[in-house]
């Protein structure tokens, strides 16, 4: 149980989706502070989520530290899907370092979160397509990551895939509505 504001509707179709993004955008300064900010259930199942839609989903929520709650029926969905479930929790109480940033053209968004741990500290940055169509960005590890110069491993989360050695930037291809986590 937790207290909770709900910001946007129903979270079936996209559109509904796209609305809640700039809902959350507006109360996010909120966000653990005076509420949670609960944008409803994530629904993936596949009558209201390509698989693409489904990954957009589940990141914004994890990324930016909202309380992921489940709108489908857990044992009737795909694998895949659930998968995308379990590599999403425990949601982390995290607050990004950007949420409207220099990439956020309402066409893509980035969210950047620096996370320390203990054992360990690393950047992650999560670049969403939003829309129907390919996209290419290039996020520069300086000026847009804020890194300082030098040479940083990268990793592709939801691909599982090491993506090798970067100095300055990095090219980033997104398929219609999915989204890149990148470490």
């Amino acid at each position: 149980m937790f207290d909770a504001a709900r910001v946007g509707p129903d979270l079936f179709g996209w559109e509904g989706f796209l609305t809640t993004i700039d809902r959350i955008r507006q109360y996010y300064p909120l966000h653990n502070i005076v509420m949670y900010n609960d944008p409803d259930n994530v629904v993936l199942r596949e009558a209201y989520s390509t698989y693409e839609q489904a990954v957009s989903r589940v990141a914004i929520v994890s990324l930016l530290g909202l309380p992921l709650t489940f709108g489908d029926d857990l044992p009737k969905l795909p694998k895949e899907r659930l998968d995308l479930l379990k590599r999403a929790l425990p949601t982390m109480d995290v607050h990004p370092v950007d949420f409207n940033n220099a990439i956020c053209d309402g066409k893509t968004q980035m969210i950047t979160l620096n996370i320390a741990l203990p054992f360990e500290q690393y950047l992650v940055a999560g670049v969403m397509n939003l829309t129907d169509e390919s996209k290419v960005r290039d996020v520069s590890l300086r000026e847009t990551l804020r890194l300082p110069e030098g040479e940083y491993l990268v990793y592709d989360y939801f691909n599982k895939e090491f993506l090798g050695c970067c100095k300055d930037n990095i090219t980033v291809s997104i398929d219609p509505y999915d989204t890149r986590i990148l470490s």
